[in-house]
């Protein structure tokens, strides 16, 4: 068992500009007491004592125990001047006032990306080195940050601590319950899009709808030189295309899925949970999108276009399939026969009366 002093003299060799690196796992510090508390916690598996009696979670000090326990109540002191945003950490109100600040002054070495803090720059470096120290006990997955590991670890164990106090539907990550109470319980939208006026609840909304805006497409598959708008998108591809790997299965039907996200969509088949409803005509929905398409039902709004012929959909589903007329695109191929067809109902329409005997397999050599 080590004690203190030998973390500090075996572990604690100082480097440059007083950076103090651990030597069990190359994390960098810039106190050698910071260190000293990282190698025993992480390192001599020193027991987390203090528990959380509303969630169970565990710390190792009783002053972040106390810090957590913020998270559990409405108590909000740390006030953005700029937005009246409200915090219960003021480390948090120091972080979101970067946000009304272009200032950043941290750059990437590697690819010049700026960032306003060094902690948002270092997470960043680790998507060059591939470093992911933070590993699931579960499954042995890896990842960069300790909070998406924590969120990853939900996923194994089930647990939804948050509960909507309107409605009582409950959540695994506190982010869920807020986007939730944004969307179905205020009608409060502060994100503005600056190119269109519309309103939204949520940032991460607002974001995605800017896509619908520009064509800009910068994460392209290494495989086949297809790009995409949103690095979820290009992921999906991956899986679906060049992979075809499904470790997600359905416990009810056996039904696998290439993510965790599309099994939880899936689920709802089986529980016929409809909680999105349209507050117009009443009408319910198990998806959010889908409840997003059906308002336009009501607004009439075609947010996709055609670059050239600017004819407007309220999907971009639609756009995608108009967009064939104008090009020779033909990705449902008959394996069968080799012919190729633009639309999959033109294909199944194929199948049915030429090789209506015969088994039948679509192959998509595109994510549509």
């Amino acid at each position: 068992m080590f004690c203190k002093r030998d973390v500090s003299e075996e572990t604690a060799s100082k480097g440059p500009k007083n950076i103090y690196p651990c030597s069990a796992c190359n994390k960098t510090f810039r106190a050698k007491g910071t260190l000293n508390k990282h190698y025993s916690r992480s390192h001599l598996g020193i027991p987390k004592t203090h528990v959380c009696d509303v969630c169970n979670r565990a710390f190792h000090e009783r002053t972040n125990l106390m810090r957590h326990y913020t998270t559990h109540t409405k108590i909000k002191n740390y006030v953005c001047e700029v937005c009246n945003k409200a915090f219960n950490r003021l480390s948090h109100l120091c972080l979101h006032s970067l946000t009304h600040s272009n200032e950043k002054t941290y750059l990437c070495e590697f690819c010049n990306k700026a960032y306003s803090g060094p902690s948002a720059l270092k997470l960043h470096y680790r998507s060059h080195k591939n470093e992911k120290p933070f590993v699931c006990e579960y499954c042995n997955k890896g990842f960069s940050q300790q909070v998406h590991l924590r969120t990853h670890c939900v996923t194994h164990t089930k647990e939804k601590a948050y509960y909507c106090d309107k409605c009582n539907k409950a959540f695994s990550h506190k982010t869920s319950l807020t986007k939730h109470y944004l969307t179905h319980h205020t009608d409060e939208k502060n994100f503005v899009c600056d190119v269109c006026d519309k309103a939204f609840s949520c940032k991460s909304y607002l974001d995605r709808h800017c896509f619908t805006h520009t064509n800009i497409k910068s994460h392209v598959c290494e495989i086949c030189g297809k790009a995409f708008s949103r690095k979820g998108h290009l992921i999906s591809h991956y899986q679906c295309i060049h992979t075809r790997e499904k470790p997600y299965v359905c416990e009810v039907c056996n039904k696998p899925f290439t993510s965790n996200s599309n099994l939880k969509v899936h689920m709802r088949v089986h529980t016929q949970e409809k909680s999105y409803v349209c507050e117009l005509c009443n009408k319910a929905f198990a998806w959010q999108n889908n409840l997003k398409k059906h308002y336009r039902t009501h607004t009439d709004e075609k947010p996709y276009s055609c670059d050239l012929c600017n004819k407007h959909f309220r999907t971009n589903h639609n756009l995608t399939k108009h967009a064939r007329t104008h090009s020779s695109e033909k990705p449902y191929i008959c394996h069968i026969c080799s012919q190729k067809f633009s639309y999959k109902y033109t294909f199944t329409k194929h199948v049915q009366h030429v090789h209506s005997s015969e088994k039948l397999e679509c192959v998509k050599n595109i994510n549509v």
